[in-house]
């Protein structure tokens, strides 16, 4: 995966994140934790920072950190607020497209973000299958039928390189 590539050649990693509590936030922190500590011991984790849901702060975050650690060379980005103030704060810094920005969840601001090359990768689900397979299961336990477990829907990584797919998997409300 390009993006594994361009960051594994530098030297400081940083999660931007929610406080501990999100089971999907904290999931994701500990997956990028432990593939970071497997596969990247030359990396330098800078550790998790808080945003409380609040890109003011991430974007504070991100330029404190540029600001302590010129050498930062990835972000992560566990949610939506993050991302936004993650990509305002390397706005700010100058930092744009020299340190590698990876977000969750692909909706409008993020593709656009992704294409103009604020973000070098998204990591996109299917938020249409899981909502079929959700209505789907509603309907077996509703008939009195009994649910097995399985994983259903897809992860993608898509980056900057591929703006069709992230086409493809951008949140676009149509519905309303």
């Amino acid at each position: 995966m390009p993006v594994r590539t361009a960051l594994a050649c530098h030297r400081k990693a940083l999660v931007i994140t929610q406080p501990p509590g999100s089971l999907a936030q904290d999931a994701r922190t500990a997956g990028f934790e432990a593939a970071l500590a497997e596969n990247y011991p030359d990396i330098e984790y800078l550790g998790a920072q808080y945003q409380s849901n609040d890109p003011q702060r991430a974007a504070e975050i991100v330029t404190f950190t540029l600001s302590a650690h010129p050498d930062l060379a990835g972000i992560f980005s566990t949610n939506d607020q993050g991302a936004i103030g993650a990509i305002t704060g390397l706005r700010q810094a100058g930092a744009v497209g020299q340190d590698k920005m990876v977000a969750m969840t692909p909706p409008v601001p993020r593709v656009a973000a992704l294409k103009n090359g604020e973000l070098q990768a998204l990591i996109a689900q299917n938020p249409r299958q899981q909502g079929e397979a959700a209505m789907d299961i509603a309907a077996s336990l509703f008939a009195g039928e009994e649910v097995e477990p399985v994983t259903m829907t897809e992860i993608v990584a898509i980056t900057s390189d591929e703006p069709d797919l992230a086409d493809r998997y951008e949140y676009i409300a149509d519905c309303m």
